[in-house]
Formats: structure tokens, sequence, C-alpha cells
């Protein structure tokens, strides 16, 4: 289906919702793809799209509107994540055809579709590694707990895999998770109550909305009451300029993991993460360094270097503590240990550097490769603005 058509059939669902879309329209943008872009001249504190809530699709009015659903839910147990995820995969086209339409069917940059060679490629990258770990257990606890609700989906092959299930669900799974709102219980009956611990129960669709590209530094402000839920911007924007809203102040490896793309070293919420085994290879000194209260927490960035880190890397060159130490700023410290702790920190770059380097060699996907080239970049700039420099700021 065109774009132009895709444009026409949401638009459509728009005006029958009585969604407030007039003064905007989809675009594809040379940087960002498709995107919002304004037919009209904003000015600041301007709501820029404003949802009736029977617009807005929750796993209950989905129930509500089709009662095989809401027997799958009962007989099942889903959760509300459950429910949006089976309505996508299996109701969505029929029910909802223009917002069906409207939404991608590949995320080759998503992680549940990275190839299993990148997967192997991650091996040396322990922190990348261990937040999709964290990711798949929670897939496939999901997926254990479905036990096939969508019978008819299913064909199994000998070795009782859900063949015609899985494919819709992952593609399913994928567009509800880049694409959630987070409504709050306070305005909307999402189907709360003390008998009903789903902390899923306030995730909710918003056709249309989901057209807005993500922008970290995006001044908008969300309205959300018994009526509507709405966003407004603070600062001024031009006509047929792209508007754009905050998902939050995430790094790029929280929106490479959520979304499925990066920004590069202009998000100033980038950082490197170290793992303890990178920092704190002794166990001895591993646990010295948790009884005082620096044993996690490591990471470099363009603002500088976390607290932990800096006193982790003190404590292993030392062996032991000045306890005043721990709690004076760097710049307070004797210089020897200053720069004593900064030879040290400028190994742990290197070694970074070095392994980020044999892993974007490898990676195929080139949205992760551009991750890992990010991810040297900023390890060069930190090297220039301090470590070059003998001086560091804490962070």
């Amino acid at each position: 289906m065109s774009h132009e058509l895709k444009r026409v059939l949401l638009k459509r669902y728009g005006q029958n919702k009585h969604l407030k879309i007039d003064h905007l329209d989809t675009a594809n943008f040379t940087e960002t793809g498709r995107g919002m872009k304004s037919d009209v001249d904003f000015e600041a504190n301007e709501f820029i799209i404003s949802f009736p809530n029977e617009a807005l699709l929750t796993g209950k009015r989905m129930c509500q509107e089709l009662p095989h659903l809401e027997e799958q839910r009962v007989k099942h147990h889903l959760t509300n994540e459950l429910v949006l995820v089976f309505y996508l995969a299996f109701y969505c086209e029929e029910h909802f055809p223009e917002y069906y339409a409207s939404l991608p069917k590949e995320f080759p940059n998503y992680w549940l579709y990275w190839s299993k060679e990148d997967w192997d490629s991650l091996y040396e990258d322990r922190v990348l590694r261990r937040k999709i770990k964290v990711e798949k257990r929670r897939y496939h606890s999901v997926m254990g707990r479905v036990e096939m609700s969508n019978k008819e989906a299913i064909v199994m092959d000998q070795n009782h895999h859900f063949l015609l299930f899985m494919e819709p669900f992952k593609l399913a799974w994928a567009q509800l998770n880049t694409r959630t709102v987070y409504l709050s219980d306070q305005w909307h009956d999402v189907g709360k109550n003390e008998n009903n611990d789903d902390s899923t129960l306030n995730w909710a669709l918003a056709p249309f909305l989901d057209q807005f590209n993500h922008h970290h530094d995006a001044k908008t402000v969300i309205h959300d009451d018994s009526e509507k839920f709405a966003i407004k911007v603070e600062k001024k924007h031009g006509k047929g300029e792209q508007l754009f809203i905050s998902y939050g102040e995430h790094p790029d490896v929280f929106l490479l993991l959520e979304y499925g793309f990066i920004i590069g070293n202009s998000n100033p919420h980038n950082l490197i993460e170290l793992t303890n085994t990178t920092v704190l290879r002794d166990p001895v000194t591993k646990k010295m360094a948790i009884d005082f209260g620096c044993g996690d927490g490591h990471a470099i960035s363009l603002q500088g270097a976390s607290w932990s880190l800096l006193r982790s890397l003190h404590l292993i060159i030392l062996d032991s503590w000045n306890d005043p130490i721990v709690y004076e700023e760097f710049d307070k410290w004797p210089k020897s240990d200053q720069c004593l702790v900064l030879n040290e920190l400028g190994k742990v770059v290197h070694f970074e550097r070095k392994k980020f380097v044999k892993i974007s060699d490898t990676i195929k996907n080139q949205v992760l490769k551009q991750y890992y080239y990010n991810q040297i970049d900023l390890l060069d700039q930190f090297k220039e603005i301090y470590l070059d420099k003998k001086i560091i700021a804490e962070i």
C-alpha cells in the first residue's frame, strides 16, 4: 500500500474519531523517514494533537468491541499487554484496516529481528547482552504463558513449534512495544482493581500519534484527563516543519532496544556503562568497593566519569582507602592520586575502544554497526576533553 493511500486512510479515521488533526500531515523526511509535519504555524503552549478517550485503543475497549477476544482473555488469563498483542496480530486488519495499514510490517533494527550472527558478535559487550537477555526473558515468558490461545491460527510441525502463530505474534510484539502510550489510571478506566496486579493495564495504542518521531530536545507536554489525551508544544513551530515529541530522556542504548533506532552523539543522554568485571575483577577489591558504596554505577559520558567509577579505580590502584577521599570531590584529592586514577581510567577507555572496534568490524546490521561507531567516537571525545588534559568531571 502506498504512503499516500495510508495517509488518506489514517486521516479518514481521525476525522471519524473527531481527532483534531486537520493541521497535521504525515510525510517522508530524509533523516528520520516517515514522520509528522505541521500544515500551520504553531504558537508556544498550543496543542498539536488531541484524542478523545474513545479514540484510544485499550485492551478493555477492544475486548468490549470484540467478544471473541474477550473470550480468549478470560479463558487464558491474558494480561492487557497480551490482549493488545493478540489484537494487532489477529484482529486489527479486519477490525481497524486504516490503522493496520499505517503500521510498519518490518522491524529490521528491533532486537527481536537481529540475526544470530549479529547476536554472536555482541559476545564481548556484556552490558548490551545483559539488557537484551532481560528483554528476551520477558518475551519468552509471555510466549510460554500463551499456551496458544488462538488455536485456529496455529499449525504445529513435528517438533511442536507454532508455525503460523509465532511470526504474527512476533510482529505484533514489536508493533506494540515500539508505539505504546501510558495512560493515567486516575482518568482512564483500564480495569484496575485490588484483585488485578497486571502492570500493563495502562498500556494503550494511539493511532496517528505514533506517526510522531522522537527528538531529545522536543519540548512537549502530555495532557491526560477524563475527556482527552493530548500533547502540546512549549515552543513555536513553523508551517511545514517536522513535529517531534519526546519519548523520554534516554540514551541511545535504550532507544535501540525499545524502538530500534539511535540518534548519535548529539544525544546528550548517551553514556558508556561498564560492567563490574571490567573495573573490579578482583573479588576482594569488588567486596571493598561494594562496602564503600561504589561497587556499581560505573559509567563514562561526555559529561565526565561517574562518582563510583573514579573511587573504584582509586581502590584498585592503592588497594586500600583513605576514608575521607571517598566523600571528597575528585579535584580535592592529592595530585598524585588524581594522576594515578586518570592513568587507570585511560586504560579502561583503551580497553573499551578496542572491544567496540572489534564488534563493529563484525556486525552486519547497519544501525547496530553505527551504534558502535558512535560509542567509539564518544570514547575518543572523552579522551580529548578530559584525559589528554589530565582533568575529569564527576557525574
